[in-house]
């Protein structure tokens, strides 16, 4: 299927580039996506190096809670010879392990 609003969209583009300040419309446009982008990264990743470890360390607390879960509701996913490396440790437990 072809998209027809892609000529319209182009035809907007061509006016705009070709009025005197067009340029100036789209580099303002750049520079507020990219500021946009940054806040955006920021709260995602954090700023400093002790927001992003926090960040970090939320994500692995949850993915230990995830695969605890699996691991309590079906025990046959681990191998026998591995299950050593899951003792019957609280989800507490777990998370707080070294």
């Amino acid at each position: 299927m072809v998209d027809r609003c892609e000529p319209i969209q182009q035809s907007k583009m061509d006016q705009i580039s070709s009025q005197p300040m067009g340029l100036a419309r789209d580099s303002r446009a750049l520079e507020v996506w990219e500021t946009l982008w940054r806040h955006r990264n920021k709260i995602l990743h954090g700023t400093t190096a002790e927001e992003q470890a926090q960040q970090l360390f939320k994500v692995l607390q949850n993915k230990v809670s995830e695969y605890h879960e699996q691991f309590s509701r079906n025990n046959m996913l681990v191998l026998p010879r591995h299950e050593y490396l899951f003792p019957a440790w609280t989800l507490e437990h777990r998370i707080r392990a070294p």
